[in-house]
């Protein structure tokens, strides 16, 4: 979701005249507007940062900006009450979107400075995303065997996500990463995760 949850309310409410009582709006809801206002005002920060990560090139910044990137992840997941990953079934779609700038960071620090290390928070990341996006991740394991035999993909497929487009492209991103890990098993588990996200979007498109 690219819109904070009271704009987003506001265009359902125009659009289709009803206000949503999911447990993701009514969770959303209960935080309360001061926290609602913290996380829009923070997610364009973050949008800032998106904008910036395009135009520099160099370590010193990328660090900067990863730093600041953390913080602001760290201090809208603040903003949701106790409660609310129960209520909510653990989305929060408005921190997913800052969580794929900050990867998106993380990604050309481990670019510029060669270091694997920030290739594993960028998976971790990526992970986090996808998490809160809707998908249940059953194995985030970055390293050690895998199970012998036939091996289920690393999300429980019977849970369907929502975006299912974003979860297709940050699929096909953790498998590179793992590739450049020398994880062969583990990028073929999320390439087969991109697979499956893909078969999803192709059967809304068709229901729709």
């Amino acid at each position: 979701m690219n819109v904070s949850y009271d704009e987003g309310r506001l265009r359902v409410m125009k659009t289709w005249r009803f206000n949503c009582e999911c447990g993701v709006c009514k969770a959303d809801d209960e935080d309360g507007y001061d926290a609602r206002e913290i996380r829009r005002k923070l997610s364009k920060e973050m949008d800032d940062i998106g904008e910036q990560s395009r135009v520099v090139n160099d370590e010193a910044s990328f660090r900067r900006l990863a730093a600041e990137a953390k913080k602001i992840c760290d201090n809208m997941m603040r903003t949701y009450h106790e409660d609310h990953s129960k209520k909510a079934g653990g989305l929060k779609y408005e921190l997913a979107q800052p969580l794929r700038y900050y990867s998106t960071v993380l990604r050309h620090l481990s670019v510029v400075t060669n270091d694997q290390s920030y290739t594993r928070q960028t998976i971790e990341v990526k992970m986090q995303e996808l998490t809160l996006a809707g998908m249940k991740i059953t194995d985030s394991s970055l390293s050690g065997k895998l199970p012998k035999g036939k091996r289920p993909l690393p999300v429980d497929t019977s849970q369907v996500p929502q975006f299912y487009e974003f979860n297709v492209i940050a699929a096909l991103e953790i498998a590179q990463y793992f590739r450049e890990l020398s994880e062969d098993k583990r990028a073929k588990r999320w390439l087969d995760v991109a697979v499956w996200s893909e078969s999803l979007n192709r059967f809304k498109f068709k229901t729709f």
